[in-house]
């Protein structure tokens, strides 16, 4: 997810899994320019800063089918960006519970991480509560990173019990498209279905 802080720099919203906090992130297609990814095969440094710390990670972009671009670290040198993260998302270490970061660009080679727990958000809102999957189970919460989002998308929605259902899904299509999701989509070309909400494969 893309918006703009207060200086109009673009921010980076990623949804925290459990591979986000022991190995690193993949970046979305959308913002591989903004953070300047290299060619495939190929990959360079670059620096996380967090709170008043700063650590190196790898910016990778892998020779595989779909080109993912990366940011890892997995190694000795990132063990700061894992305890920091660690710290501050005890809970997603038991699965997605909307929790985020925000990345925003210093500099070419520099990036700046701040943390968005479950803590940080309103205290009387929505939740996802049970989940139920058809053919498939949790792990698409890591096979597929919008899959993460939408308890993040929810949590960011203060509960009003005055309010209805059209008050709700009002809320619920504009924070779905901050997340760059799209709405009432075509689920198929054989079939007049559409989907609520639709982002990558999810």
């Amino acid at each position: 997810m893309t918006t703009e802080n207060a200086r109009g720099g673009v921010v980076v919203r990623h949804a925290v899994g459990k591979s986000t906090l022991i190995e690193g992130f993949t970046v979305p297609r959308s913002f591989e320019d903004w953070i300047e990814a290299p060619a495939t095969g190929q990959k360079r440094m670059i620096f996380l800063s967090f709170d008043e710390q700063k650590a190196p990670a790898t910016l990778r972009r892998l020779a595989n089918a779909r080109e993912h671009v990366q940011v890892k670290y997995d190694n000795a040198a990132g063990r700061p960006i894992r305890d920091w993260l660690a710290k501050h998302f005890r809970l997603s270490a038991g699965g997605p519970v909307g929790e985020y970061i925000e990345i925003s660009r210093i500099s070419q080679s520099e990036y700046r991480i701040h943390a968005f727990p479950a803590s940080a958000q309103p205290e009387r809102r929505l939740e996802v509560t049970e989940w139920l999957f058809h053919g498939t189970g949790r792990g698409v919460f890591e096979r597929y990173p919008a899959m993460r989002e939408i308890p993040a998308i929810i949590r960011g929605i203060d509960f009003d019990k005055c309010e209805g259902q059209s008050y709700y899904n009002r809320l619920l299509s504009s924070h779905f498209a901050e997340w760059d999701w799209e709405s009432e989509k075509q689920v198929i070309p054989q079939l007049p279905l559409k989907c609520d909400f639709v982002k990558d494969a999810v």
